[in-house]
Order: C-alpha cells, then sequence, then structure tokens
C-alpha cells in the first residue's frame, strides 16, 4: 500500500508542476504581445456626405442607400504601431423594437444596443502601420439594406495587435462615432 501511495504523490506533483508550467506559459503568451495603453492616439469617426442632420447635428442616412465614413487614427508621439488590425463595425446604438413596414420579413424585430447592424456592417483592414507624428485615414463604405431599422447607431472601431497569429486588443470604443438611419 505504501508503494502506491507514493506513486499516487507522484503522480499528482508532476500533475502539479505541468499545470502550473502550461499556466504559466498561457499567461505569458496572452500578455507578451501586447503593448501598453495608448494615451498617444486619437481615434475619430467622420461620416462623408449626410443626407440630413438630426436636431442634435448628427449626420443622418436613408436606409436602402449606401454611405461612406473614415476611421482617423491619429499618433501624436515617435512610436510606430506595427501589425495592427483595425475593425470599424456599424451597430445599433440602443436596444429597441421596430416594425419596419417597408421589409416584412420579419416585419417586427426586436435589436439590441452594441448588435452589428444588418448585411456588410464590418470592415477589417489588415497589417496597418502608423508611423509616429502621423495621422492615418482608412475609408468604410456601407450599403444599409432594408432589413435595417431607423434609429440611432453607432460605430465602434477595435484596433488589435497581431504578431504570429497571436494578438491583443488595446483599444475597443463602441461609441466612437454616432449616426442615424432613417
Amino acid at each position: 500500500m505504501k508503494s502506491t501511495t507514493k506513486e499516487r504523490r507522484k503522480a499528482l506533483s508532476a500533475t502539479l508542476v505541468t499545470f502550473t508550467v502550461a499556466l504559466l506559459l498561457t499567461m505569458s503568451m496572452s500578455v507578451a504581445y501586447a503593448p501598453p495603453p495608448t494615451p498617444d492616439l486619437e481615434i475619430w469617426v467622420v461620416y462623408l456626405s449626410p443626407y440630413y442632420y438630426t436636431p442634435e447635428g448628427l449626420p443622418g442616412y436613408y436606409i436602402g442607400s449606401p454611405f461612406s465614413c473614415e476611421v482617423h487614427i491619429r499618433n501624436t508621439q515617435h512610436r510606430t504601431y506595427k501589425h495592427l488590425n483595425v475593425t470599424a463595425i456599424h451597430e445599433y446604438y440602443e436596444d429597441g423594437f421596430c416594425r419596419r413596414w417597408w421589409w416584412p420579413y420579419p416585419l417586427d424585430v426586436y435589436f439590441y444596443k452594441g448588435e452589428p447592424l444588418p448585411g456588410d456592417s464590418a470592415m477589417v483592414w489588415s497589417d496597418v502601420e502608423i508611423r509616429g507624428n502621423s495621422e492615418f485615414v482608412l475609408t468604410f463604405v456601407y450599403s444599409s439594406p432594408l432589413a435595417c431599422c431607423s434609429g440611432l447607431d453607432q460605430t465602434h472601431v477595435i484596433l488589435r495587435y497581431e504578431k504570429a497569429h497571436r494578438g491583443a486588443v488595446f483599444y475597443s470604443e463602441p461609441e466612437c462615432g454616432v449616426f442615424c438611419l432613417m
């Protein structure tokens, strides 16, 4: 019986050591490629050629029509950012309900804040490099399908640092830009 107990202790010790080493390696890999927070980047969205403005001054577009926006990234420091994936997603700004008399497939729709708009509402730019003391502009064209609900919407911008197929999100702002679809 004593030899069985010793074998179990050895096996348990080996398992704990293996688990601890695996955990430490996993933690080091997920943190190794993440740059520090970036107060040196200024990021905003510019909506181009709106059809109208809301009373609050937000740009407005019509459902079923295409529109363009630009994602501006200004680097205010000397550091160069390399291997970035920049993602822009048009999303619903708030929870709501809509009765789409213009597109009854289905007629009644519930939507939620942060839910992507129907259609091709996301754009990803890969391997972007932003040099120090410069501004980078990315253009995004979205054709809002008839399946959209009217109301306020937002453009969510995400910056992800990529290195050897491992990456870390270091910027995510759901309300980087706000616009209106009608």
